[in-house]
């Protein structure tokens, strides 16, 4: 009886000390990849004043879903003057401009990163520049 009843201790300490454990693990899954920005390209040229921003098609490694985009714009390559810096969770691959939010014959920076279900984000996509049409 007492060997049946040091069993059943063990077994009993052995089952809280993994539940315990187990409740306490976090698993955290990993950041999008990184966006490829499509439209406008890189150095474009007689970009209309209100372009959509277009970015390729969202991959994550984990197979989360895309909630998030977050987009920036600003006449700097450091982002420091931003003229769009919006959150979106409609837009997640094209952002249209609101007309008249760009001047003629302005350089642009733009940029975007995606946030997953998980709202892990990816890293910064690489910097665009683009010139709008004079007109």
């Amino acid at each position: 009886m007492k060997k049946l009843l040091g069993f059943f201790l063990c077994i009993h300490a052995l089952f809280y000390f993994l539940s315990s454990t187990t409740m306490a693990l976090t698993l955290r899954s990993s950041s999008p990849d990184q966006p490829d920005l499509s439209y406008p390209a890189n150095y474009a040229t007689d970009i209309s004043s209100n372009p959509t921003l277009s970015t390729f098609s969202f991959s994550d490694p984990d197979g989360d879903s895309h909630q998030k985009t977050e987009w920036q714009m600003g006449t700097s390559s450091s982002f420091s003057e931003l003229i769009i810096n919006q959150v979106s969770r409609s837009n997640l691959t094209s952002y249209p401009l609101p007309a008249l939010a760009l001047d003629e014959g302005t350089t642009y920076y733009w940029r975007a990163r995606f946030i997953d279900q998980n709202d892990n984000e990816s890293e910064w996509s690489a910097v665009f520049r683009f010139t709008t049409e004079q007109t």
